[in-house]
C-alpha cells in the first residue's frame, strides 16, 4: 500500500454514519479534503456558485446504505471486491446514486444534517463564540466552547413520519382572496434541487441583500414559492376551472408583483403549523456563570460553514 492509499484508507475510518430524518436514509459521510476548502474558498464569491459547490461536496462525501433486498430489486451493480464483501459481512452495501438523483432526493433540512455530520467529522468544534445572558437583570458577557457534538440533541431531528417519500408529499393551503376567488398552493418540503433552482433566479444582489436586511437569503414571496410546487386561482362557485402554473419562475413573479401582503402572511403562518414540526434545530445548552440560567445557543451549521471560509480565506 502506498502513501496515497494509506491516507484513504484513514480517511475512511473517520467517517460518520447518520440517518437523514426526511428523505429516510442511512448514510455514512467522509470528511472534507485540502482540495474542497479551495473550492468552497474559490465559490465563495457567489452565494449562488457556494450552494452548488456544497451540493457537490456533499454528494462526493456522501454514500446510501442499500440492504441486499434493494440492492437485488433496483439491480445496483457492486463492483469492487470490498463492496461484495461489505454485502456478504453486513447484508447491504454503500453505494453512491447519480448527482442529480441526489439532489432531488435529498431535502434542505437532511442538507443541515449533512453539513452537520461532514463539518463534525472534519473539524469537530466552531471554537469559541462570545454569548450574552438573555436575562434582563444580568446581561452578562461569557465565551464557551462549541463542539459540534454537543449541538444534536433529543429534540433536533424529526422523522418524517408520512407512508409517501418527501417529494411526492404535497399539503395544499387555500386563501380566501376575496371577490369570490381562492388562491391555492400546492405546498411541500423543497428538496436540496428546488433551493438551488430558486437561488439561480434570485439576483445575487438580492439574496445579499436579503442577508443584510432580514438575516435569511430569500425573501417573503421567494420562500412561499421555495415551498410551494402549484399555484392556483379560481372561483369558489368553480374549483373546477383553474389558472394554474407549476412553472417555478412564473409563481415567484406572480407572488411578487400581484399577491398581496395579507395572503402572503397566511400562508406563512398555515405553513409552519404544517411542516415547522420537521425542521432541524441544532443548539448548545450552556450555563451563565454569573446568574446561572440555562441558555440555548442556536447554530446555523449552514452560516457557520459559510464564516469557516470567510475566515481562512487568503
Amino acid at each position: 500500500m502506498n502513501l496515497y492509499q494509506s491516507l484513504g484508507a484513514l480517511n475512511k475510518i473517520k467517517r460518520k454514519e447518520i440517518v437523514l430524518p426526511i428523505a429516510k436514509k442511512e448514510v455514512v459521510v467522509t470528511p472534507l479534503s485540502v482540495g474542497d476548502d479551495i473550492a468552497l474558498k474559490t465559490a465563495i464569491i457567489s452565494p449562488v456558485r457556494l450552494d452548488a459547490e456544497i451540493m457537490k461536496l456533499l454528494w462526493t462525501h456522501t454514500d446510501f446504505w442499500k440492504s441486499e433486498e434493494e440492492v437485488n430489486n433496483e439491480k445496483i451493480k457492486v463492483n469492487t471486491l470490498a463492496a461484495k464483501e461489505d454485502l456478504l459481512k453486513t447484508g447491504g452495501v454503500y453505494y453512491k446514486p447519480k448527482e442529480q438523483d441526489f439532489y432531488k432526493s435529498i431535502s434542505y433540512f437532511d442538507k443541515l444534517v449533512l453539513i452537520w455530520a461532514i463539518y463534525l467529522i472534519t473539524y469537530g468544534t466552531l471554537g469559541k463564540r462570545e454569548i450574552e445572558c438573555d436575562n434582563e437583570e444580568c446581561k452578562c458577557k461569557f465565551t464557551t466552547d462549541i463542539d459540534l457534538e454537543d449541538t444534536l440533541h433529543d429534540d433536533s431531528l424529526t422523522l418524517f413520519d408520512q407512508d409517501v417519500p418527501f417529494n411526492e408529499y404535497t399539503v395544499p393551503i387555500t386563501i380566501d382572496y376575496g371577490s369570490g376567488y381562492i388562491l391555492e398552493f400546492e405546498t411541500r418540503i423543497p428538496s436540496m434541487a428546488d433551493y438551488n433552482r430558486l437561488m439561480r433566479l434570485v439576483p445575487v444582489s438580492d439574496l445579499q441583500n436579503n442577508l443584510e436586511k432580514i438575516g435569511n437569503q430569500f425573501s417573503m414571496e421567494q420562500l412561499i414559492t421555495l415551498y410551494t410546487s402549484k399555484m392556483s386561482l379560481y372561483k369558489k362557485e368553480s374549483p373546477d376551472v383553474r389558472e394554474e402554473t407549476t412553472n417555478m419562475q412564473e409563481i415567484l413573479a406572480c407572488l411578487r408583483d400581484n399577491v398581496n401582503l395579507n395572503a402572503a402572511e397566511a400562508f406563512i403562518r398555515e405553513y409552519v403549523q404544517i411542516f415547522s414540526k420537521y425542521s432541524v434545530k441544532f443548539y448548545k445548552e450552556c450555563e451563565c456563570p454569573n446568574c446561572h440560567k440555562t441558555l440555548t445557543v442556536g447554530v446555523d451549521v449552514e452560516l457557520e460553514l459559510f464564516r469557516k471560509q470567510l475566515s481562512n480565506r487568503g
